[in-house]
């Protein structure tokens, strides 16, 4: 622990550790440890989207009301999930012990081992919400909780998010959207410079991955960032993927899915 500042030694976010259902894997997490800071992709689920266009014209009037109908349902019941995972699940927890997962996967030996492996190398977790964006929020959290504690390394980031904003209009995107997404980055990352060596920087980091505004407008703009690589590099990226489309179409599709950030 920092004696200065209060803060912990950061958190970082282990490989394939993902739950949104027991069945599926180990839940969501950032675990701790006095080691340097990293990130691997955690496995998110994504739920089926099922409407209305794929009802067939030929069926009975009865047949594509009740079709119609059960469609509304499981879109009712997807939403209904959704707005429970958002009561109940903020972006980024508190820290806590790794004991709860024990118990969580008490009756798994597979998953028990591998809890009792975790517990070899992090002493804490922090759980993320399972809502398509855990491993940008995850990653995004503990590289900022680094930076507070490094200065240099916050200040060399800063100057790399503001020269970013001129490498993202040269490949095309839409200057209005990506300058709004740019702009408040920069905001958040001059806030926390004001922040560094205060007792309460940690909790300026927690406040701002919190709030649903700003950390959609700063995981917005890590896809953005992504993109760009991908597109600059397709030579090389375009071996990756799958479904004989380009690496722009797979940024379009995958990364940039909303469409105030399509150009």
């Amino acid at each position: 622990m920092n004696q200065d500042s209060g803060i912990e030694d950061e958190q970082v976010v282990p490989d394939a550790i993902n739950l949104v259902n027991e069945s599926r894997g180990l839940p969501d997490l950032l675990l701790d440890t006095g080691m340097a800071n990293k990130a691997t992709e955690m496995t998110e689920i994504d739920l089926p989207r099922v409407g209305a266009s794929c009802v067939s014209s030929n069926l009975p009037n009865s047949v594509s009301q009740t079709t119609v109908n059960q469609d509304e349902l499981i879109l009712a019941q997807e939403q209904k999930i959704v707005d429970e995972i958002k009561a109940s699940t903020p972006m980024i927890g508190p820290k806590t012990d790794l004991q709860p997962l024990q118990q969580e996967f008490a009756n798994d030996i597979v998953y028990s081992a591998k809890v009792e492996q975790l517990q070899k190398q992090y002493s804490h977790m922090r759980r993320t919400r399972p809502d398509g964006n855990c491993f940008l929020r995850g990653f995004i959290f503990s590289y900022l909780e680094h930076c507070i504690q490094h200065p240099d390394e916050l200040a060399r980031f800063k100057k790399k998010i503001v020269e970013s904003k001129a490498e993202l209009f040269a490949l095309g995107f839409p200057k209005f959207t990506t300058e709004d997404f740019h702009d408040t980055f920069v905001e958040v990352l001059s806030d926390l410079e004001k922040s560094i060596n205060k007792s309460n920087s940690l909790q300026r980091v927690e406040s701002v991955i919190n709030d649903a505004g700003l950390s959609d407008y700063l995981v917005v703009y890590l896809r953005l960032l992504i993109s760009a690589h991908l597109q600059k590099n397709a030579d090389f990226f375009t071996f990756f993927i799958e479904g004989e489309r380009t690496v722009v179409e797979f940024c379009k599709q995958v990364l940039l899915q909303d469409e105030f950030v399509h150009s």
